[in-house]
């Protein structure tokens, strides 16, 4: 049996064109579905200009009728918005081409979301959108266009993601596992070097999603979340910072879970990873951040496992040192090292090899130590490490 000639980018593309064309009908649908909202917006936008009306005719204008004026013409001007694109989705053709009918697309996330935001208090509407969303692949299918979408649209998509989630968490938390599979492939939002904006996108999505335990377990266990280690070294200052935010989220969350893997993983993704490619990597603001998440996780009392498996550990201990004591390093970066290190000494229970790399560099430890903050707890640390000659002397 012959193998089936493999797709090329033409093919791909056509595909994609068929499954943006399904969508478009489907979002199509849903704007018919609630095209009573066109009524709806029509009368909201006469009241609201006949209270500008009147009250631009008032004869006193003090500030406050002036602040109402302002937030009336700023009503109006989105009610004229939202008819506008109401109408121009009334009348417009399927597209041919993937760039026109993504452009549609782009109108209707936004046309779902304004209707999805004005019908906040109205249950019956947003209940019937939600389960539009939420039938079969609409949603998810909807965010793998997101690198096509206007950046209103891109915006709109994590906004009704969220709304979702907030509103109708059980639904919206079953649907995305039935479809778990695919969250995996919003990491490489990241990867988008030509647009930052779908990184902020994706990273916004997976957040929403990491909240929920089951979902933030399958991306944690999966594979590619080892890409976040890239990711935060990106070149791109907000897309490393995004993707730092998103990464630290997924590993905090939820602590029972995280702990375990944690544990679990500890030489390949915190020692091997976390150790000698962020915390020794070369970018300051990536050290400070790695830093600060390994303090909130050793210092959280759920992870108590976590830390003395860290504490315990002599190539933790020589990378936290090399960045304490290393003259180049910045006082922050080493402030940041003491709040970490600190858990090294004031453990009563220090391996052999842990206690003779302190003792052969105290001298030096205990001059870096004169650079930090000075408070009782740094006080108590130099009497330790002081009378830590004995110690080593009786071993």
């Amino acid at each position: 049996m012959s193998t089936p000639p493999a797709k090329t980018a033409v093919d791909q593309k056509s595909g994609k064109s068929t499954d943006a064309y399904k969508l478009l009908q489907i979002c199509r649908k849903i704007f018919v579905n609630n095209s009573e909202n066109f009524v709806s917006f029509t009368e909201s936008k006469k009241v609201c200009d006949v209270q500008l009306r009147t009250q631009e005719e008032k004869e006193e204008q003090t500030p406050k009728v002036q602040k109402n004026i302002l937030e009336l013409k700023a009503q109006s001007k989105a009610f004229a918005e939202e008819l506008r694109l109401f109408a121009t989705l009334d009348v417009q053709k399927p597209g041919e081409s993937l760039e026109s009918i993504c452009d549609q697309l782009s109108q209707y996330i936004i046309a779902i979301r304004q209707l999805l935001t004005v019908h906040q208090q109205s249950s019956s509407t947003d209940t019937a959108l939600a389960n539009a969303l939420l039938t079969d692949d609409t949603l998810i299918l909807l965010t793998g266009f997101l690198e096509h979408f206007y950046f209103d649209a891109g915006r709109d998509m994590t906004l009704i993601i969220k709304f979702l989630f907030e509103f109708y968490k059980h639904d919206t938390t079953a649907y995305m596992e039935q479809h778990i599979t695919y969250l995996p492939g919003l990491f490489k939002g990241y990867e988008c070097t030509n647009n930052e904006h779908i990184a902020h996108w994706c990273g916004s999505i997976i957040r929403q999603c990491a909240r929920q335990e089951v979902l933030c377990q399958y991306m944690l266990h999966h594979a590619d979340v080892y890409n976040f280690f890239v990711y935060v070294r990106g070149n791109r200052f907000e897309v490393a910072s995004d993707a730092f935010s998103t990464f630290a989220l997924i590993l905090t969350k939820h602590k029972g879970m995280a702990t375990q893997f944690l544990l679990d993983n500890f030489e390949t993704f915190e020692k091997r990873q976390w150790m000698e490619e962020l915390v020794s990597c070369r970018t300051y603001v990536t050290i400070r951040q790695s830093l600060n998440v390994l303090r909130d996780i050793l210092t959280d009392r759920a992870n108590f496992k976590v830390m003395m498996k860290y504490i315990n550990d002599i190539q933790c201990l020589e990378i936290l040192l090399f960045l304490m004591l290393a003259k180049k390093k910045r006082d922050r970066i080493k402030n940041d090292c003491w709040d970490i290190f600190k858990i090294f000494i004031l453990n009563p229970k220090k391996t052999d090899a842990v206690r003779k790399e302190l003792f052969t560099k105290k001298a030096k430890i205990l001059k870096s130590l004169d650079e930090v903050k000075h408070s009782p707890e740094v006080e108590k640390v130099k009497v330790i490490l002081t009378n830590l000659e004995d110690v080593c002397s009786a071993v």
